[in-house]
């Protein structure tokens, strides 16, 4: 029997975490206990995995069969199916759902960066619960507050010059957005991928 393909497509800035994704698609992590195969994220050899940009997949959708899965990754094509999408993971600004043979995964980092709260705190309690990574346990140099959190999302999604934290603030962003998406991919290939290459 051959098997099934998922073809990845993603959006710029997203390659990386495609990559990951790969890897763990291909590693051979089941288990066994007692003679029974325990499934660990996605079920060994089940498929293979290709990936293309959005670009390659816009130039060649007239390709892909209705029963050709497809797994959206960043900004991408597929991001105006988001209202129609049966959304199966909604937090910390990762948002993963499904329509068909198309699933998609993106993330928001400004919603680690609330006003009120603490959501960054919250999700990386959460993550560093999960999934035992290094990057979970990096941690940002700012002390943030409302004050440095208005001036930093002003500096990092307005462009505003000359920037009013710096260097400091943007590294700071950039490596919430790094946890915040390799979070992504691994809550999606542990607790949703599986299901819906079996659908």
């Amino acid at each position: 029997m051959r098997k099934k393909t998922l073809m990845v497509v993603y959006d710029k800035g997203y390659k990386d975490y495609a990559t990951i994704l790969n890897g763990l698609v291909s590693a051979k992590d089941d288990k066994k206990d007692e003679g029974k195969t325990v499934i660990v994220g996605t079920e060994d050899d089940t498929f293979e995995m290709g990936m293309m940009t959005n670009k390659q997949y816009i130039d060649n959708k007239q390709q892909f069969s209705s029963d050709q899965k497809i797994l959206f990754i960043g900004d991408t094509d597929a991001s105006g199916l988001l209202n129609v999408m049966k959304v199966s993971y909604k937090k910390h600004g990762v948002l993963i759902g499904s329509l068909g043979n198309m699933m998609l995964v993106t993330t928001n980092v400004k919603a680690l960066y609330a006003l009120t709260g603490s959501p960054y705190a919250d999700f990386i309690n959460e993550f560093e619960q999960k999934y035992d990574l290094p990057i979970a346990k990096q941690k940002r140099k700012l002390d943030w507050n409302k004050e440095t959190t208005i001036k930093a999302l002003i500096d990092y999604f307005f462009f505003r010059a000359p920037a009013l934290l710096g260097a400091t603030a943007a590294a700071d962003i950039i490596l919430s957005q790094c946890q915040q998406r390799t979070f992504a991919i691994y809550e999606l290939y542990m607790n949703h991928l599986d299901k819906f290459m079996k659908a």
